[in-house]
């Protein structure tokens, strides 16, 4: 009587284990392979070229598409890197060349694209949705007035911004007088500072779109960055020269 319970048991618990199943080529090479249970697709799902090498990896959670999917080319290098959240697109998706080298860059919110960048064959940066912003209340002041100015991008970048901005000598191509270097998520930044000298000052520097991709198991960080400068007179106190 125990050994038959023990034997039901048995037959019940292997029952209820996760079926891996499979899909087909016509030309009878596995196409997928993943594993079901309660009907949904858990786990990692595995695509196959027909001639046998991997062509993607996803993951799913009671059917839905969720975490890292990566896609290769024939010859084993990736091809594309892509998150999901909840089945929708999310984060940042990455796409490379046959040789490996970074082509482009595009950010996901919930299936929507809010930002991209392209890069050279070298997989150097040379474009993008988004712009530096250099936005002042005036390019006039007196000395000793405060001077206020917002430095930023005009879209959403792709990660983090960094912000340097200075006094710039052209003669010299230093940038002195640090105002601020600034690490932040937020898309565009305010500043303000008083000018300790008078005249003309060419104010300068540098934003940076600071941003990792997945590339299998290793992260790697690329760096877009852009230049600006802009004139502030600062003219004497509107006291000096009385007598």
């Amino acid at each position: 009587m125990r050994l038959s319970k023990i034997i039901w048991l048995f037959v019940i618990c292997v029952a209820c284990q996760p079926e891996k199943e499979f899909t087909y080529y016509d030309n009878g090479a596995v196409e997928s392979e993943f594993i079901r249970e309660n009907e949904k697709v858990q786990g990692k799902v595995v695509y196959y070229y027909p001639t046998g090498g991997v062509k993607a990896y996803e993951h799913y959670k009671n059917g839905i598409k969720v975490g890292k999917a990566i896609s290769y080319y024939k010859s084993g290098e990736v091809k594309s890197v892509r998150n999901y959240k909840q089945g929708k697109a999310h984060g940042l998706f990455s796409y490379y060349r046959k040789d490996g080298i970074l082509e482009g860059v595009d950010k996901y919110n919930e299936d929507l694209v809010v930002s991209s960048a392209a890069f050279d064959s070298t997989g150097t940066f040379y474009k993008s949705t988004y712009e530096p912003v250099f936005i002042a209340e005036a390019d006039t002041i007196f000395h000793g007035d405060s001077y206020t100015f917002r430095v930023g991008f005009n879209n959403e970048p792709l990660g983090e911004t960094r912000i340097l901005v200075g006094r710039y000598d052209r003669e010299t191509g230093i940038l002195s007088d640090t105002i601020s270097t600034l690490i932040t998520n937020e898309r565009i930044s305010t500043f303000s500072f008083t000018p300790k000298q008078k005249g003309k000052i060419i104010i300068a520097g540098q934003v940076e779109d600071y941003f990792k991709v997945a590339k299998d198991s290793s992260k790697i960080g690329y760096t877009n960055f852009f230049e600006f400068e802009t004139n502030l007179y600062v003219q004497p106190e509107m006291t000096e020269g009385k007598e």
